[in-house]
């Protein structure tokens, strides 16, 4: 959690070689206790940094999430809580878990997930410090109608917010990963994760988790079963070669969030149609992967009016649900 008291991994993420005395010496803790700290990070695969003939090195200075920075790039229509962590088990399973009854919103952001998941239950792997990992959580009265849209609105928001940031190339692929097109394969850049637990008194808390991979993903990719890439890797490429922020983009996530959260009562069909324009999957051939039936092909069809997607199989249009089923699209 954000604290005036310094880390190990806040004074080695400023880049540079660094003694396990002097930053025993710094932190006034054991150089045992640093070894063990250091080691931590390195299991947690902390971008750039490595142990060397006795040395901490790190490749090169890292930007820190900071909750100071992130509010520095407001102000926000709507008041905000914002919480930054080093390590959390998951943002979303902590948001889920604490005592929130107010209708100001709350905001968690990670530099590591022990146990980040994914769709349907899978593992969310990424690396320390090397992607961006936040929730953000508020509480409402029980609308279905407000629900069945939350997940598509925060797809829209972030594929928006990141443009901003010059990343053109962006799709989504059904229901909610960013993805990047190469013709015959997708390559996976994030997505996005929406849970909900039904409080007392006819209200709802929803958590919409967001993971994006910013560092280059060699790595740690060889453990993940599809492509993947990471932001500063495409911006490395643009002809521009802009910046990219942590700290700044989730608070232009929250500005954008704040304006297409009034959507989801005043006008749900935008926000379809906004997600539509993004839409990587429509009028191609796909493989669908039901949950308990054999898998199938099929052409996509873009979403209905409930952010269902439309497949035609054999002649016949068929609506999916986000919850029952995997999609891929069908390689040549």
């Amino acid at each position: 959690m954000s604290s005036s008291i310094p880390s190990v991994f806040s004074i080695i993420a400023k880049g540079g070689e660094f003694s396990v005395a002097s930053l025993a010496a710094l932190l006034q803790l054991s150089e045992e206790t640093i070894k063990q700290q250091i080691g931590q990070l390195i299991s947690n695969q902390c971008t750039g940094l490595q142990l060397i003939n006795g040395k901490v090195c790190m490749e090169k200075a890292i930007e820190v999430l900071s909750v100071e920075q992130i509010l520095s790039s407001g102000p926000f229509k709507d008041p905000v809580e914002i919480e930054v962590f080093e390590q959390l088990t998951s943002s979303n399973q902590y948001l889920l878990d604490i005592d929130n009854y107010s209708k100001e919103a709350k905001l968690c952001a990670v530099e590591y997930q022990t146990a980040g998941r994914g769709r349907l239950g899978r593992h969310w792997v990424m690396p320390m410090a090397g992607h961006l990992s936040f929730s953000i959580a508020k509480v409402q009265p029980l609308d279905s109608e407000k629900m069945m849209f939350l997940s598509l609105a925060a797809g829209v928001c972030v594929i928006e917010s990141l443009k901003m940031s010059g990343l053109n190339q962006l799709y989504l692929k059904w229901p909610n990963d960013l993805v990047i097109d190469l013709g015959d394969d997708l390559i996976k850049l994030g997505g996005v994760l929406v849970e909900s637990r039904y409080l007392p008194n006819k209200q709802v808390k929803w958590v919409m988790g967001i993971g994006i991979n910013i560092e280059e993903t060699h790595s740690f990719a060889t453990n993940i079963k599809q492509p993947v890439l990471g932001i500063l890797q495409i911006l490395s490429e643009s002809p521009n070669k802009m910046s990219f922020s942590r700290n700044r983009f989730i608070a232009e996530f929250i500005k954008k969030w704040q304006a297409i959260e009034s959507l989801l009562d005043e006008d749900p069909i935008q926000i379809i149609n906004r997600w539509r324009q993004f839409d990587i999957l429509n009028n191609r051939e796909v493989n669908v992967f039901p949950a308990k039936e054999a898998p199938f092909q099929a052409v996509a069809k873009g979403i209905d009016d409930k952010g269902r997607l439309r497949i035609e199989n054999q002649n016949v249009i068929e609506y999916l649900n986000s919850g029952e089923v995997k999609v891929r699209i069908k390689k040549a």
